[in-house]
């Protein structure tokens, strides 16, 4: 009996870290406007590359650009008070476009915002088209699999080894 409880005490201690660990969302952004298409993933809550009060960057996104994938863009995201949107750098086409926020929280430490918002240029103020954010159903790290299984083994072959006794 004393087995079978230290079975699953240590079941329980591999389990917990499994059932807590993190998944990370994956965002969808579909730009499509100024005669252009661009197409990218980040993380929901992405970790910025370098942040200021109203912005932050993040570096080397992988991007479908007229269904072409371009490497090593960078995208600086913009607060309402820094006139919303975003802009790249280190495609053949760099948009930089104003309208809303994109995500909520502070530039430090931002969630993106899922919705279709409407953009305008940012030098002239006329319509440069649209961008949905989209956000994939969160799926957990491989590892945390593999901890529950191991967790289940424990307890399996101790409940096997008790009918044996």
């Amino acid at each position: 009996m004393r087995r079978l409880a230290l079975g699953l005490v240590l079941s329980l201690t591999l389990l917990l870290p499994a059932l807590s660990a993190r998944a990370t969302s994956i965002s969808h952004f579909a730009y499509s406007g100024n005669g252009h298409t661009l197409e990218f993933d980040l993380p929901t809550q992405p970790s910025p590359t370098l942040y200021f009060t109203n912005n932050f960057s993040i570096a080397f996104v992988s991007v479908l650009l007229d269904s072409v994938t371009v490497s090593g863009a960078q995208f600086d995201f913009r607060n309402a008070v820094a006139g919303g949107g975003f802009g790249t750098q280190g495609l053949t086409f760099n948009p930089d476009v104003r309208g809303l926020a994109l995500f909520s929280g502070s530039a430090q430490f931002p969630t993106f915002v899922n919705g279709a918002y409407a953009l305008t240029n940012a030098p002239t103020g006329s319509d440069a088209g649209r961008i949905t954010i989209t956000t994939a159903a969160a799926v957990p790290e491989p590892a945390s699999f593999a901890v529950m299984a191991l967790g289940m083994l424990v307890v399996g072959a101790e409940a096997r080894r008790k009918q044996r006794h």
